[in-house]
């Protein structure tokens, strides 16, 4: 039987703004309109970047573990016997 645990806890506030384009909102342009190539605002969008990905990747697992704790909880088994 194979269990894995695994605790996230992610609580940071980040306020980041590039001095020389304080207008810039990764959200909203992305990567392409960096102006400048400003090693800042590109920091600050590949920051954007991962916590999205973070957050796809966690709601993908709570997805797929919801199915594997309901096949326990009716104590079926979710491998095909052979």
């Amino acid at each position: 039987m194979l269990k894995s645990i695994c605790k996230i806890r992610v609580n940071q506030t980040i306020r980041a703004r590039c001095e020389r384009h304080p207008a810039y909102d990764p959200s909203t342009p992305g990567r392409d309109h960096i102006t400048d190539r400003c090693a800042t605002c590109r920091d600050i969008f590949d920051l954007h970047e991962s916590k999205l990905i973070l957050d796809r990747a966690v709601k993908n697992f709570e997805r797929r573990a919801e199915s594997w704790q309901a096949a326990r909880k009716s104590g079926k088994s979710t491998t095909s016997p052979e």
